[in-house]
């Protein structure tokens, strides 16, 4: 489509544009007209981009052709006129025609700038491919989320094949609506092969499925680019990832009421793999050109409902600090299996008060330690961790494996979640957040 072009070439460039543009004319005013005049040109040769080929090149070259016109333009309107011209009078019909054409020659640059701001918002409002996908409740006003993650599989590695297993029976016991592989998926050379045999398992499935990656994932000769380009190549996937921000794997999807109204959000977010700065050990942390991508999403959902934020979901692979917090609070409540200290980044880049101040999502849900598969409520937040589901190809003391179950009911904002394990058995049944208010009575 068009507008997927648009979004992914075009609108990641807009501030380069600017700063070309700003730096030939010197005036923020003459850029901005600048950039508002190449992305209507370029937006009306819609039907022509083929033929342009690199739209990228295209835009920069444009850019800086209307920059000079600009300066060339004002230069001439800028020559000093004799003291003594004589200016013509004008008669009125000449007057009133001249009025006329400045009046349209203002509306056609609104008309430009309204067109222009048209075509961002309709790009970046669904800002993945996955949101095309209709994912509803079923007849019974239900919808089931299976949480998979820190699959650690190794091509070849006989001790990887009770991950398979893994895969193979909680997802058939618990028959899913959507699938959400929280990181962490291989753990060794050949990364390919690792990574082709965890994707055609879950995809044999036949259910909707999402992929994030862990810290792990591209230290195997594959780089997240090229996993995701893997894991796309597979039938019944959803995983995408939003352009112009940081990380591979950061998107949306919608879930639909019967009326066809958005009635859940999942965001997805690559929660990335170890610190950047100099100084500071340990994990990266969620950026914040991704915080703010889901401050502007999250906003533009609320203002379509009304001004009501939209119940929501957030899945990543690494906890955010509150995690940690929150475990330390000996007065929050926690339900399940606590045999690690949790392992944030160090730094706090703000994700959780981000949540608060949207207010619309009522559950985190992570992986990365593997010995934790608890929830707690902390700031009216369900903050929980996936049930290990991977393979003994690295440390893990729960036993046997399993997975998260997340059930959604129409309607209400609250959801259940449980464990299921590889035998079969469901331990931890919580009802969010309905459970945790009754430990707090």
């Amino acid at each position: 489509m068009r507008q997927d072009k648009f979004r992914k070439n075009i609108l990641p460039i807009i501030d380069k544009l600017f700063r070309l543009a700003f730096s030939i004319t010197g005036s923020k005013e003459d850029a901005e007209d600048v950039v508002q005049d190449v992305l209507y040109n370029v937006w009306r040769k819609k039907e022509a981009w083929e033929e342009i080929g690199n739209l990228e090149a295209y835009c920069f070259r444009s850019t800086r052709n209307t920059a000079l016109d600009k300066i060339s333009l004002k230069e001439n309107q800028n020559e000093t006129i004799p003291e003594d011209f004589d200016y013509p009078v004008l008669e009125g019909d000449v007057q009133r025609k001249i009025e006329e054409q400045e009046q349209l020659e203002a509306l056609d640059k609104w008309l430009k700038k309204l067109l222009i701001c048209i075509v961002i918002l309709l790009c970046c409002v669904h800002p993945n491919q996955a949101q095309a996908t209709a994912l509803k409740f079923n007849a019974n006003g239900k919808f089931k989320i299976v949480q998979l993650t820190d699959i650690h599989y190794i091509y070849g590695n006989p001790e990887a094949d009770i991950a398979l297993e893994c895969i193979d029976k909680t997802l058939d016991f618990e028959q899913p609506d959507l699938i959400i592989v929280t990181g962490d998926l291989i753990y060794g050379k050949p990364a390919e092969e690792s990574m082709h045999t965890i994707i055609k398992r879950i995809s044999s499935k036949k259910t909707p499925f999402i992929v994030l990656f862990g810290n792990h994932d591209d230290e195997f000769g594959l780089n997240r680019s090229e996993l995701l380009k893997i894991v796309k190549s597979y039938p019944h996937n959803l995983t995408d990832t939003a352009p112009g921000i940081f990380g591979v794997s950061n998107g949306i999807v919608t879930l639909k009421d019967k009326a066809g109204k958005d009635a859940y959000i999942l965001y997805y977010l690559d929660s990335n793999a170890y610190s950047q700065i100099e100084g500071v050990k340990g994990y990266d942390y969620i950026r914040f050109d991704q915080i703010q991508w889901y401050r502007e999403n999250s906003a533009a959902f609320t203002r379509r409902n009304g001004g009501k934020p939209v119940p929501s979901l957030a899945f990543f692979h690494i906890p955010f600090p509150e995690f940690a917090q929150a475990a330390a609070d000996e007065k929050a409540p926690l339900i399940g299996s606590r045999t690690e200290a949790a392992c944030p980044p160090q730094l706090n880049s703000g994700m959780f008060t981000a949540l608060k101040e949207m207010g619309d999502v009522t559950g985190v849900f992570v992986g990365h330690d593997h010995d934790n598969d608890y929830l707690t409520f902390w700031k009216d937040i369900v903050l929980a961790y996936g049930r290990y589901s991977g393979a003994n190809t690295v440390y893990n003391n729960l036993k046997p494996n399993g997975c998260r179950v997340i059930e959604l009911t129409e309607g209400e904002k609250s959801f259940k979640t449980w464990i299921r394990l590889r035998d079969g058995s469901i331990i931890n049944m919580v009802n969010c957040p309905a459970d945790f208010i009754k430990q707090k009575q």
